[in-house]
């Protein structure tokens, strides 16, 4: 379930080569990540947070960078989670400009109670997409744990 995030970049992107200036690239990448979550869940990582009390932390990042980044054209970044595991979920990350791969990035993010700050289970707001990613009747473990884990909302937090 690829999805496609469209990045502006600007000349204040850029470096004094011209180029997108390196530390933007994996904002970028993880802001793409973020646009995934707003389209297939219904919220980004604010309201993960704030309305349903998970977090997604980054454990892992690891980029490639294959062609220079300018303000020439748009970024257009396709996210897909492509490994979930107990407590994890992993993805990949591809940029391209004017049909050139700028970039590949793979990333991995633990689930966590956000109040807590720790590490879980995919929640059960989740379920929808984990299973189209992962079929929960392999790992009947898990399975349970989507039954187990409560929706929560937190009421008056903006």
């Amino acid at each position: 379930m690829p999805y496609s995030h469209e990045i502006r970049v600007s000349w204040g992107d850029c470096d004094p080569a011209r180029i997108a200036y390196t530390a933007r690239i994996p904002a970028w990448a993880l802001e793409a990540i973020n646009g995934w979550w707003e389209h297939h869940f219904g919220g980004g990582w604010f309201q993960m947070e704030m309305d349903h009390n998970f977090g997604t932390p980054f454990v892992h990042m690891s980029l490639d960078f294959r062609h220079p980044i300018t303000p020439r054209h748009r970024l257009i970044c396709a996210v897909a989670p492509t490994r979930l595991g107990d407590t994890s979920v992993a993805w990949r990350v591809i940029g391209r400009q004017d049909g050139a791969v700028c970039f590949e990035g793979s990333f991995v993010c633990v689930f966590t109670i956000a109040d807590q700050f720790r590490k879980a289970p995919p929640p059960r707001p989740c379920a929808p997409w984990c299973s189209s990613i992962w079929n929960p009747r392999q790992n009947s473990a898990i399975a349970r744990a989507f039954r187990r884990m409560p929706i929560v909302r937190r009421q008056g937090i903006p």
